[in-house]
């Protein structure tokens, strides 16, 4: 049986989440969005991307680990509609990896995430 957590990423995550960021959007949309574009969504960017966001506000980014390895991510927080008050929430990205797919573990997530803005206050959420 496979170890399953989920826990908020901390900025020693920034690597991993950028491996798995740039692998799971591939996975994802290969085949629907050009090549060109995909390979523009490197792993050296998004490396990059989550070394800054982790200094900023770990608090919207959650990893899943599966038997330790991390097998995917989500983020989310309060709707970035500026029209919108603070019991509007929204998930802004959530991947797994594509090996980890049909076990159930995405499902675990997004509900992981929402329980978190239900926490939090949020009464409307939109993905």
């Amino acid at each position: 049986m496979s170890e399953l957590m989920i826990r908020w990423a901390d900025y020693q995550d920034w690597y991993q989440l950028g491996l798995v960021s740039s692998e799971s959007y591939r996975e994802s949309y290969s085949g629907i969005i050009p090549d060109t574009y995909l390979d523009a969504f490197s792993i050296e960017k998004r490396q990059s991307h989550y070394k800054r966001a982790l200094q900023e506000d770990a608090k919207t980014t959650a990893i899943l680990l599966v038997n330790n390895k991390v097998a995917g991510y989500i983020e989310f927080g309060n709707s970035k509609d500026t029209d919108l008050d603070n019991t509007y929430g929204e998930i802004y990205n959530f991947y797994t990896l594509k090996s980890y797919w049909g076990n159930g573990y995405g499902k675990k997530l997004i509900t992981w995430g929402i329980n978190r803005l239900q926490e939090a206050g949020v009464t409307v959420k939109s993905i």
